[in-house]
């Protein structure tokens, strides 16, 4: 049992201790997330949106399960 709750906790630590910020969706995001629909077909709207988002705030690397917006963030 103590290693199971071991590792509960460090399931529960990881996230919270990479969360910085939240950030809210400005119409700045929107408007570029849209602009890139062209350049990104490979991306969903939602994933626009995180690129959108990390473009914006100069976020260079993400960490992320989904391959796609990875590159994309990672390597324009």
């Amino acid at each position: 049992m103590a290693r199971r709750d071991a590792l509960h906790h460090k399931a529960w630590t990881l996230p919270t201790s990479r969360v910085v910020d939240i950030w809210s969706i400005e119409p700045d995001d929107l408007a570029l997330a849209r602009s890139s629909i062209t350049r990104h077909p490979e991306l969903s709207a939602r994933d626009l949106l995180h690129l959108a988002c990390c473009r914006r705030r100069g976020v260079g690397r993400v960490h992320t399960f989904d391959r796609a917006l990875r590159v994309a963030v990672e390597g324009g």
